[in-house]
């Protein structure tokens, strides 16, 4: 069974010498960002996923590889600092 992001097509990039995989641009990409927020369901981060939302991907989509999406749908730069318990989110479908 294939991701649900597989579509997207990705490159290298090297950072600090270390090559980590990042999405190309794409309409793909920008529909799944710019998605209204009236069609997607909201919930409030529980506690003990304070800068981790890694675990509420866990929790939500069955892996840990989605962290990302919920930052980057609800625009949260630094999710260290501001993914707290008790901020409600939007949730994408993927």
């Amino acid at each position: 069974m294939s991701s649900p992001l597989s579509k997207y097509t990705t490159e290298s990039v090297n950072f600090k010498n270390v090559n980590i995989r990042v999405l190309q641009s794409s309409q793909d990409w920008q529909n799944l960002v710019t998605t209204p927020k009236a069609s997607m369901r909201t919930i409030i981060v529980p506690a003990g996923c304070d800068g981790r939302p890694d675990l509420l991907s866990l929790q939500v989509y069955g892996t840990v590889k989605y962290w990302w999406v919920l930052c980057a749908v609800n625009n949260i730069t630094n999710p260290l600092t501001d993914f707290e318990s008790g901020l409600r989110i939007y949730i994408p479908t993927i």
